[in-house]
């Protein structure tokens, strides 16, 4: 099973986060306020509840409400 296949059955938020970014073709480090470091650790789902502000800035980022990204 290749890397794509693997990401499409990631139904974890940060699977949801990972394929959202790469559909808006931005990068880790596309995000102001947060670190490159810091976006791979939650889509890795190495973070497991964000914060409110990093939730914020990623919604704003990819033009979604934050409660959204998961159904990506």
């Amino acid at each position: 099973m290749g890397p794509a296949r693997l990401l499409e059955q990631d139904n974890s938020f940060g699977g949801a986060l990972r394929r959202l970014r790469i559909l808006k073709g931005l990068s880790l480090s596309d995000f102001p306020g947060i670190t490159e470091k810091e976006v791979a650790r939650i889509e890795k789902g190495e973070v497991k509840k964000s914060h409110a502000d990093t939730m914020s800035i990623l919604g704003r980022r990819f033009g979604v409400r934050p409660e959204e990204i998961k159904t990506y």
